[in-house]
């Protein structure tokens, strides 16, 4: 097994890892990390989830195998399509959601039900108790929890971001749910 790596996204340093929420020219939402820390979050996707790299030892597609709910899809998301690029987040880092178009926005992130979960892990790899409110313009912030009890986030591994934005462009104004994925690591 890898030895854990250091957070890198902090707050203190002037750089939080950005996620933006935000509507696509064909009216379609998502949340992905903001463009500047793309690049990041594919050496992550591609580099940090191996069997020689993870704090477990093992693949991020064989773990999501052996812990795939009925139903479920075969792959993580972000495995199943190349050009989706997940929120993959270290134990310790800082991350500012955000929505750039200005829109108010409720986010939560909670257990990917597409797996099982992972005892004594977090809910919430934040810690948040409830879903968290931004108002127009606004951001929430957060930061990835460590280890409890010899468990943290990246035990859990797998996680589901799901925003709610109010729309009023539309006609009539909508609330959108926007739901991708999130990945914890050490």
């Amino acid at each position: 097994m890898a030895m854990a790596k250091p957070p890198f996204y902090q707050r203190a340093k002037g750089n939080p890892l950005t996620v933006e929420i935000t509507k696509q020219a064909n009216g379609t939402w998502e949340i992905e990390p903001a463009k500047g820390f793309q690049a990041e979050m594919k050496r992550r996707r591609d580099d940090d989830m191996t069997a020689i790299t993870s704090h477990k030892g093992k693949d991020v597609v064989d773990e999501w195998k052996d812990r795939r709910a009925g139903g479920a899809p075969v792959l993580p998301p972000f495995k199943m399509n190349p050009n989706h690029i997940p929120i993959v987040m270290r134990e310790g880092e800082d991350v500012d959601i955000v929505c750039p178009q200005g829109f108010a926005f409720v986010v939560w992130m909670d257990r990917d039900s597409n797996v099982s979960i992972e005892a004594g892990t977090p809910g919430n790899p934040f810690g948040w108790r409830l879903p968290q409110t931004a108002s127009p313009g606004g951001k929430v912030p957060g930061t990835v929890l460590g280890i409890v009890n010899g468990k943290g986030p990246a035990d859990q591994r797998f996680y589901k971001v799901t925003a709610f934005i109010y729309d009023e462009t539309g006609n009539p104004p909508e609330t959108v749910t926007v739901d991708p994925d999130g990945s914890c690591d050490r």
